[in-house]
C-alpha cells in the first residue's frame, strides 16, 4: 500500500485519492459518497482530518458544488506517479511518499 505522508503524520492513501477524485468527477460532496458508497460525513470527516493534518484546503465549495483545490490535485498527481514508479518496479507495500505541508 502506498501512503501520503506529511512529516511523522500519515494523511492517507488509496482511500483518500479515491475521494478526491470523485469529488472532482462529480462535482459535489454528496455526488461522490454517493458514488464510492460511503456516507456524507465519513467522505467529509476524511477531507477535513487531511486539511487539518497538512495544513491547506483541499475543497473549496460554493452554491454551485465541490471543486479540488491546486493542493488537492498536486497530491493527486504526486501519488499516481509515485504509485506508476512503484508499479513499474514491482514494489507495492507499505511505502510512502511525502507531500508538501505546513512544516
Amino acid at each position: 500500500m502506498l501512503y501520503i505522508s506529511c512529516g511523522e503524520a500519515r494523511i492517507g492513501s488509496h482511500g483518500l485519492i479515491e475521494v478526491l477524485k470523485a469529488i472532482e468527477e462529480t462535482g459535489s460532496l454528496r455526488a461522490a459518497a454517493t458514488r464510492l458508497g460511503i456516507n456524507y460525513r465519513r467522505l467529509w470527516a476524511r477531507i477535513r482530518r487531511a486539511e487539518r493534518l497538512l495544513g491547506k484546503q483541499l475543497v473549496a465549495g460554493d452554491k454551485r458544488g465541490s471543486r479540488l483545490t491546486d493542493e488537492a490535485k498536486k497530491i493527486i498527481t504526486a501519488y499516481e506517479e509515485a504509485l506508476g514508479r512503484l508499479r513499474e518496479a514491482g514494489l507495492l507495500q507499505g511505502v510512502e511518499t511525502s507531500v508538501d505541508c505546513k512544516e
